[in-house]
Parts: structure tokens; sequence; C-alpha cells
């Protein structure tokens, strides 16, 4: 989701129309990414007794806004003449989906960043080594 959002934040601020297929390259490797992880993460996150119902969720919203982004940005695009309010909205978007996603699954499973059973560590080690230096709340160091 991080690729996702480089590559749609990113966006207005290119220069050169070349720029944009390395650019997209990185946007698409995110893109695709994180329909496996996502469907790996729900049933460690909620349990496995409502995965499909969560993932139907997942996909019904997903639809939403694969239907009215677009239209929203060629609208936005009609009042202001450019496409950087709606390339920077969709990257703001983008930011809010992953700062719920770790909370979600921080409020419902506290343990959910930590390996149980780690042989590195006995107090865990954490699966997303990125987030590894901010003070999270629900940090077992």
């Amino acid at each position: 989701m991080c690729l996702d959002l480089i590559g749609i934040s990113l966006l207005p601020f290119l220069k050169n129309p070349w720029s944009i297929f390395p650019l997209m390259f990185i946007f698409g490797f995110g893109f695709g990414g994180t329909s496996p992880i996502r469907t790996a993460m729900v049933p460690q996150i909620f349990g496995i007794q409502n995965v499909g119902t969560i993932l139907g969720y997942l996909s019904l919203f997903w639809a939403i806004g694969g239907v009215s982004g677009p239209i929203l940005a060629g609208y936005v695009f009609d009042i202001t003449k450019s496409h950087n309010i709606a390339f920077l909205s969709g990257g703001f978007l983008v930011a809010i989906g992953i700062a719920s996603l770790y909370f979600t699954a921080i409020l419902i499973n506290p343990d959910f960043f930590f390996l149980k059973n780690s042989k590195v560590t006995p107090k865990g080690v954490w699966r997303l080594p990125l987030l590894n230096s901010f003070p999270w709340p629900f940090s077992k160091r």
C-alpha cells in the first residue's frame, strides 16, 4: 500500500512525460501486491469465522471507489483544469487507508505485528520492519 501511496502522490510533481513510466511501475507493483496481502491479513486480524463477509465488504467498497474515483477526478479536472488535486486527494485517501488498517489491526488483535514463539527473540519480532522505529502505544518493547 505504501508503494501505491508513493506512485499516486508523486504524479502531480512530474515534469517529463517519460518519468511517468517508472512511477507507474512502482504504483502497479504496489497495487498488484495488495490483493494477496489483503486476503492474507483479514483472517489474521479478524479471525477465520468472518473472512467471507469481510472480504465481501472490502470488494464492495473497492468497487465503489473504482467507479466513483474516475468520475470525481474528472469533475475536479473540469473545475480546476488540473489533475493535481485529484491525485493528491487519492494519495491522501490511500494514507488514511493505511492508517486505519494499522489501527484496526492493533485494536482488534494487539499481537498482530509480533510473531508468536519466535526463535529470534523471546519478546517477538516485528512483522513489518519499517514500522519498528515508531513508538507505537501497544508495542511490547
